[in-house]
């Protein structure tokens, strides 16, 4: 939804940085904040908008981030896998903090809202990091990480206003998150927790 990174001075990007997707998934969700606004201003009807990050989960098949998934999901099964990007910092969002995130945004009293979208996000690591996390809780995991290519996306989002108005804050770290996701899909699989 933001632009892509070198479009920002900050380190930390909030909620009044430069809204400029350059994909069709992003602008269609610059355009949902638009039209919430612009119904919000005409007929006074209350609304939330957030931003996360990267969903990782059970059952993440599709999107433009969903390759990621398999960094886990692969492993998780006993197969291999080869990614890109292993430099770039992603920011990864367990499923279960994203619900939080929106249970939290659709109870919150509107007199406690301080603006109408907010950031929220998970773990930040690159992708390196994470093929190594699932390598700690699976030993054998065979995972390859390149450093080639380039991500589009703004992670490093502040989220400050969301911990305030909301009470919004990460539940799941890699370790713990990855671990969770591993073993839904090992259940699923027929296959001994790890």
């Amino acid at each position: 939804m933001y632009a892509p990174p070198h479009n920002y001075d900050a380190e930390w990007v909030d909620e009044d940085e430069l809204v400029y997707p350059d994909t069709l998934y992003g602008a269609t969700k610059e355009y949902n904040e638009h039209q919430a606004r612009v119904y919000h201003e005409d007929y006074g009807l209350d609304h939330v908008a957030l931003r996360p990050t990267v969903a990782y989960g059970p059952y993440r098949e599709t999107g433009g981030s969903a390759f990621l998934a398999n960094i886990v999901e692969k492993p998780a099964l006993g197969e291999s896998y080869s990614v890109e990007y292993g430099d770039q910092a992603i920011d990864w969002q367990h499923v279960e903090d994203i619900a939080q995130a929106f249970r939290r945004a659709a109870f919150a009293p509107e007199a406690e809202l301080t603006q109408r979208v907010y950031n929220v996000r998970g773990v930040l690591a690159t992708v390196q990091e994470a093929a190594d996390t699932v390598t700690e809780i699976m030993p054998d995991a065979d995972i390859e990480v390149s450093g080639e290519g380039e991500l589009p996306w703004t992670q490093n989002l502040d989220m400050t206003k969301a911990r305030e108005d909301l009470g919004y804050e990460v539940q799941y770290d890699l370790e713990s998150g990855f671990r969770k996701y591993i073993n839904v899909l090992r259940e699923d699989a027929g296959l001994d927790p790890v």
